[in-house]
């Protein structure tokens, strides 16, 4: 997984804690200081607000945008159940 994040949203801490909690890898980058990085990824993947999610495939390296919070604890339930 590939988190963009911020250190001020709390649902960006939450998105990390999930996934630590799970055992999940994941790569953080946060964007406190790359306003207009962040502001490419709102573009690119047409999303407004942070975190911004992503899951790699391994075998391919090709990426699956997954959304926010939310759509990652819908996205986990899918995958693994309660």
């Amino acid at each position: 997984m590939i988190i963009y994040a911020k250190t001020d949203c709390e649902y960006c801490l939450e998105t990390i804690k999930i996934l630590s909690e799970s055992g999940i890898h994941h790569v953080l980058t946060l964007l406190d200081k790359a306003p207009d990085f962040h502001n490419k990824l709102k573009q690119q993947y047409e999303w407004p607000t942070v975190p911004i999610i992503l899951k790699v495939d391994k075998s391919n390296h090709k990426e699956e945008f997954i959304g926010g919070c939310d759509d990652l604890k819908k996205f986990l339930k899918e995958l693994y159940g309660d």
